[in-house]
């Protein structure tokens, strides 16, 4: 049975670095019983990982544990990345889940956005709070949300080395 909704993220425990090399991972998202007070209109979910590929290869190293040299969202690399659209003034919500060895502080440009969840689901309206960059920890789940403006804005990893590296 489901009793709370939320963003949540899935992964092997057994031989997990290979499982995870070749792609055993995603997100279970569940949505509330009822209507959120504030509608989203549109709805995003990005999961953070990195790989180890080596010069000449085109899969993933499982027996890598720390040197990691390429970071995705959804398993993407810049520009294959499906980046979120919307329409000026529409709410939207990125659910972002961090199944990398890194912490992500994940930056939104031309925005002010709220942190409104983690794994628990969605907080109660006093305690979110306005960030520009929020930090996905490792195994951790954020949702944020936002109004968008008018613009194409950029929406990456803070750290230069997984920006560098097609995050």
């Amino acid at each position: 049975d489901l009793n709370q909704n939320g963003t949540y993220m899935y992964h092997p425990h057994a031989d997990e670095m290979v499982q995870l090399a070749v792609g055993m991972m995603g997100l279970f998202i569940v949505h509330p019983k009822d209507d959120e007070p504030e509608a989203i209109d549109r709805d995003y979910a990005f999961l953070l990982h990195n790989w180890a590929i080596h010069p000449g290869t085109y899969r993933p190293d499982p027996n890598v544990m720390v040197e990691f040299d390429l970071w995705t969202i959804n398993s993407k690399v810049f520009p294959a990345i499906e980046f979120p659209v919307a329409q000026a003034g529409e709410r939207v919500r990125i659910r972002m889940a961090n199944l990398s060895m890194w912490n992500h502080p994940m930056h939104l440009h031309g925005h002010t956005y709220w942190v409104t969840g983690s794994d628990g689901g969605r907080w109660p309206r006093n305690l979110w709070r306005p960030e520009t960059t929020e930090i996905v920890g490792v195994g951790q789940t954020r949702d944020i949300e936002f109004i968008a403006t008018p613009g194409d804005w950029a929406f990456h990893c803070h750290f230069s080395h997984h920006t560098m590296n097609a995050m």
